[in-house]
C-alpha cells in the first residue's frame, strides 16, 4: 500500500485530518511543525478544525486527535516527547501535492 492509499483512508475517515495533511504539505519547518500553527491557522485549514479548537479546553489533545489518523497511516510523525510538534516526510508531501494538482 502506498502513500496515496493511506491518505485516501484518512480522508474517508476524517476530512479534517485530510485537510491538515494538505496544509502540512506546504509548510516547511525543519525542526517540526508546531501544534500552535494548526491552532492559529485552524480557520484557514478547515471549519471543523476551527470549531474543535474553539470548543476545546485542551487544544494539544484536540490537535493530537486530529493528527493520530495521519500518524497511524505513517503520513506524519508526532514528537511524543513534547506533543507540541509533528513532521511530514518530504516524499509524502511530494506525493500528496502532486496528486492534488
Amino acid at each position: 500500500m502506498g502513500t496515496m492509499d493511506s491518505f485516501r483512508r484518512v480522508a474517508e475517515a476524517s476530512n479534517t485530518s485530510a485537510d491538515v495533511m494538505r496544509f502540512t504539505c506546504f509548510v516547511d519547518y525543519e525542526a517540526g511543525i508546531p501544534f500552535e500553527l494548526l491552532e492559529l491557522g485552524a480557520g484557514e485549514i478547515n471549519d471543523e478544525l476551527k470549531h474543535l479548537i474553539e470548543q476545546s479546553k485542551d487544544t494539544r489533545t484536540t490537535i493530537l486527535s486530529v493528527l493520530e489518523p495521519l500518524e497511524k497511516e505513517g503520513l506524519v510523525t508526532i514528537n511524543r516527547e513534547t506533543n507540541m510538534y509533528f513532521s511530514t516526510p518530504e516524499i509524502t508531501k511530494e506525493i500528496i501535492t502532486e496528486d492534488e494538482t
